[in-house]
């Protein structure tokens, strides 16, 4: 149960982090709605809540779709959970 938790976890932040990093990169919000798959609105709050003022890396499409399908099978997106789950 704590493992499910943990991936679950790691798959919301990058979900978050790609939304975040797309806009901070000059992407419009209806963009990023669409590859996320989810309303713009969805999109403004989760930018509001999480995205910080600097500039940083641009988020492709592609990066944006693989978060939304980790996210949505609730897996990790840096494949490490299986070293997390041997170390507990």
């Amino acid at each position: 149960m704590r493992r499910s938790a943990r991936a679950r976890a790691r798959a919301n932040e990058a979900y978050i982090h790609s939304i975040v990093k797309a806009r901070q990169s000059g992407a419009t919000f209806a963009v990023i709605a669409r590859a996320a798959n989810v309303s713009s609105q969805a999109v403004q709050e989760i930018v509001r809540r999480h995205g910080a003022p600097q500039q940083s890396g641009r988020a492709t499409v592609t990066d944006i779709e693989r978060a939304r399908h980790s996210h949505a099978r609730g897996e990790s997106d840096d494949r490490d959970s299986e070293r997390t789950a041997a170390a507990d």
